[in-house]
């Protein structure tokens, strides 16, 4: 059956009032050359082959060991350098599985229970470690306590202690400086020394296997094996960790003393940093790029989410990896998230070529979809294509660069005109194909058509676009499928059967997350080979430049439709990640309106949409349906508060313990701009008597008010569940009760009050429930008089600020809350924070966390500082006047969202 397929793009545009892309196309893209898929064999360098160990020796004897003592010679290097031999089963790139090797490095001891430091390359993925110390004749086993891939270090802990151990360099580390490599290169059993300068104080430390800020360049010989060795100075002090070599260039590198020293404290410390659990390299080859995994740390993350050695991480979070042949972005990435945060990863299992999608610290990997292997038996083989696949891909962009794809060689008929209506430009396109009037006049001739359009996202959802392309006359329709890659999500129609042959056709309409353009693909599919092109182009398909300005080209003809606006409120008490708000016609929910927002616990949400009838529905982060309504019909400002469907009803009682007489009460859900009826109605709530309310579990402020509309007392943001009692006190309360006035000057929020009875033998509970005292503001409390009371207040991380016992509460009383004074020889330093880069939501704060170590220029002390506190304009903490200090700030918001970044802090103005 002869036909114009593709004029659909005609009908289509004429319904928005648009033209055909398909039949009114010109010009054609030639397209650039890529390298073909990397052969099996030629593929990455492999770790680190196995070496033959030392010698055994009949009935060794271990030599003694000296008493405690920090080296302080270079001759005493030897007995604080250690070799170590990692024995596992690794993946490598060229020979592939090799069980039960043992790969050679070196490390130092730097402290006497036997703590010491090497690369991480050395012992991640290992199933055991050996250790020779000083140049004993017996090993001795080590365990791993952290290791960090990125900085490719690595502390182990080795059994016993009274070990001599090597102190770091404490001068500036320039050029000229004598230094020092020792270890045991080669797997020798015999020490190693060797003599040279520091060439260059701060060299590029980007290699394939780690991402290091700064690493020294000497001409001090290192060969395989002395990896994870000191560099040592001739008093034996470490300038930093042997790490890479160019010997053509008689060019060695070790990590720097100032970028390892804090690292090696955290892994000390038991935490793994800028890590997943790889033993990885980063490849570059024949057009795949990506960190292959020799092997796996068991229970790390990397292995929790399924990744194997002989992997290939190919993406992070939609970022493809090693692009550049470093570990640079994938490094970038660890550094830019915590190590529990869930990140999204694709995987090449490259022994069976299967495409793997999953989280670290989420969903395991599982197989990612592709059409070739779904719809194989659809197709009719490939007696009308050129093969079984097609060797080779070439990316083409349109004319204006702002799109991209990767099609088949083959197809070098492409065109990449821009999308006109009526000589307005709309959008952007490309269509390629082997023959481009047969690809548009019948089903016989596969190709592919890429559109994108900002006006195409304001014209509908995804669903709502893809009504509009129908090819039932021509082909079976087998239905609409979700689809969602790193970058865009939406949904696809498949097509079979087409032009009464076995042709496929597949229709998807996908949008990035903030919905700010839309994208059309349709992918004709002949043979098999085509097939496997449809997922060539659905992996590499991206809009990558400015999208024209389409106008108002998409407005429909009705200009009266009104626009109404629906506030989503949030009374229950989690997240809400998910958002569907579709005209109750539509066969399906169409796509998120949260997009990569969340709609936090007490929080609301406005969403403007034309004026009709909706259903709507709200889903929590694993897509469980926390609420749904149908048929409902939105017009002007309209609210929708959301209830878990399995809330349950509280009961509040309100207790007025003031003289007067309570007239209105108000509960209104927090998320509410306005605070609705008045729940005591015709009732009036007495002094001294009490009220029941029941209300939908949920979070709610709560106001009280006199006969004269005079507010009594407030609460807000109270989180009301089972049964809860409210306490009413007014300024005049009756003498039986006073005033105890908190005053915040400790620096930080008070989150914990609790006033206890001196005799009582617990604090009890917390005066503050959902309330906080903010750094520098005051707080009152209404408390029986005459007695004798213990006071504590606690941060907001459960730390007690201060502590007050048997306070005489006979009368009102001031509680100052102060900050703690300075150690000696201390000053404070206050840091001036500007967040700007911090979307800080509307009405709330972020938590900060901080985790601060400081070293004093003269090297003798360190001072720790953790703390937990609100962020409002600045923040002040005590460190010495001598030093420079350097610090992680964790920034997680209300709704659990975790960032970090590494701040600056120099040596504070008015220091000597």
């Amino acid at each position: 059956m002869e036909r114009r397929p593709l004029c659909w793009i005609s009908v289509f545009l004429v319904m928005l009032l648009l033209a055909s892309l398909a039949c009114n196309v010109g010009g054609q893209t030639e397209p650039t050359a890529t390298a073909p898929p990397p052969d099996p064999t030629a593929t990455p360098p492999p770790s680190p082959s196995p070496s033959p160990l030392p010698p055994p020796t009949a009935v060794p004897t271990a030599t003694p060991l000296p008493e405690s003592v920090a080296v302080s010679s270079l001759e005493d290097v030897r007995s604080a350098t250690i070799q170590i031999v990692a024995e596992g089963s690794f993946v490598d790139p060229q020979v592939g599985l090799q069980l039960n090797v043992a790969g050679h490095g070196s490390g130092f001891i730097i402290d006497e229970s036997g703590i010491a430091v090497t690369n991480n390359h050395v012992v991640t993925g290992a199933a055991l470690l050996r250790v020779w110390v000083g140049g004993e004749s017996t090993p001795r086993n080590a365990r791993v306590l952290g290791v960090s891939e990125c900085s490719d270090l690595a502390v182990i802990d080795i059994e016993g202690d009274e070990y001599p151990f090597l102190e770091w360099y404490e001068g500036e580390i320039r050029a000229g400086l004598d230094v020092y490599a020792a270890g045991y290169p080669l797997g020798d059993p015999e020490y190693t020394l060797t003599r040279g300068i520091v060439s260059k104080e701060s060299a590029d430390g980007e290699s394939d296997w780690a991402s290091v800020d700064a690493v020294i360049e000497h001409d001090a010989t290192i060969n395989p094996g002395s990896s994870g060795g000191p560099l040592v100075t001739v008093d034996g002090r470490v300038v930093g960790l042997n790490y890479s070599s160019s010997p053509g260039y008689n060019q060695y590198y070790a990590i720097a003393r100032d970028e390892a020293k804090g690292i090696i404290e955290q892994l000390q410390a038991g935490h793994d940093v800028t890590s997943i659990g790889v033993n990885g390299t980063a490849v570059n080859e024949e057009g795949l790029s990506g960190i292959w995994v020799s092997s796996v740390e068991s229970g790390s993350p990397a292995d929790r989410a399924g990744i194997v050695g002989g992997d290939i991480i190919t993406m992070i979070e939609g970022l493809v990896l090693a692009t550049d042949g470093t570990m640079s972005s994938y490094c970038d990435i660890l550094r830019s998230h915590h190590a529990d945060d869930m990140l999204r990863i694709e995987v090449l299992r490259y022994d069976t070529e299967e495409v793997l999608e999953g989280y670290l610290n989420g969903d395991e990997l599982t197989h990612s979809f592709s059409f070739a292997q779904e719809l194989r038996e659809e197709v009719g083989g490939d007696e009308a294509g050129p093969a079984t696949s097609y060797a080779e891909y070439v990316e083409v962009t349109d004319d204006t660069g702002a799109i991209v794809m990767q099609v088949p060689v083959e197809w070098s008929d492409i065109d990449g005109s821009v999308w006109e209506d009526g000589g307005q430009t709309v959008g952007v396109g490309i269509v390629a194909s082997s023959d481009l009037d047969d690809f548009h006049e019948s089903y016989s001739t596969p190709g592919v058509i890429f559109l994108a359009a900002e006006g195409l996202a304001q014209a509908g959802d995804s669903a709502e676009l893809l009504d509009f392309f129908d090819f039932s006359d021509d082909c079976w329709y087998e239905g609409r499928f979700d689809y969602e890659d790193a970058l865009y999500d939406g949904f696809y129609d498949f097509y079979s059967g087409c032009g009464g042959g076995d042709t496929v056709m597949i229709v998807l309409v996908a949008m990035p997350a903030d919905r700010s353009f839309a994208t059309v693909l349709a992918m004709q599919a002949v043979t098999d080979a085509d097939l496997d092109a449809t997922d060539r182009i659905l992996d590499t398909f991206v809009v990558v430049g400015d999208l024209p300005d389409a106008g108002d080209w998409w407005q429909p003809d009705d200009e009266g439709v009104a626009t109404a606006s629906l506030t989503v409120l949030n009374s229950t008490n989690q997240s809400i990640w998910y958002i569907y708000i579709s005209p109750s016609s539509s066969e399906s929910w169409g796509d998120d309106w949260l997009g990569d927002s969340v709609l936090v616990a007490a929080e609301s949400m406005t969403f403007s949409v034309p004026e009709g009838t909706y259903d709507l529905k709200a889903l929590d982060p694993d897509d469980n349906v926390v609420a749904e309504s149908y048929d409902v019909f939105i017009s002007g400002n309209m609210e929708w508060t959301i209830l878990p469907e399995d809330a349950e009803d509280a009961t509040l009682t309100v207790h007025n313990a003031t003289t007067g007489s309570i007239w209105y009460v108000y509960i209104s859900p927090s998320t509410s701009d306005s605070w609705g009826d008045d729940w005591l109605g015709d009732s009036v709530l007495l002094a001294g008597e009490s009220m029941e309310f029941s209300v939908p579990e949920g979070t709610y402020d709560l106001k009280a008010l006199d006969p004269d509309d005079n507010v009594v007392a407030e609460r807000y943001d109270l989180f009301i569940s089972g049964d809860m009692e409210w306490t009413l006190y007014l300024d005049d309360a009756e003498d039986d009760y006073v005033t105890l006035t908190l005053i915040n000057n400790s620096g930080q929020h008070i989150c914990y009050v609790r006033i206890s009875e001196s005799t009582d033998s617990s604090w009890g509970d917390d005066w503050l429930l959902a309330d906080t005292i903010p750094a520098g503001t005051s707080y009152s409390f209404y408390v029986p008089a005459g007695k004798s009371d213990d006071l504590q207040a606690k941060d907001c991380g459960d730390v007690v600020v201060s502590v007050e016992y048997e306070v005489d509460l006979s009368e009102d009383t001031d509680w100052t809350v102060s900050a703690a004074p300075p150690p000696e020889g201390y000053a404070p330093l206050t840091f001036e924070a500007s967040w700007s880069t911090w979307p800080v939501g509307e009405g709330g704060e972020w938590i900060i966390g901080f985790d601060i170590q400081a070293q004093g220029g003269d090297g003798q002390y360190t001072y720790q500082v953790l703390d937990r506190v609100y962020y409002t304009s600045s923040f002040e903490f005590v460190y010495g006047c001598q030093a420079d200090f350097t610090g992680d700030i964790v920034v997680r918001s209300g709704d659990g969202q975790v960032s970090m970044i590494t701040q600056h802090i120099p040596v504070p103005t008015g220091c000597d």
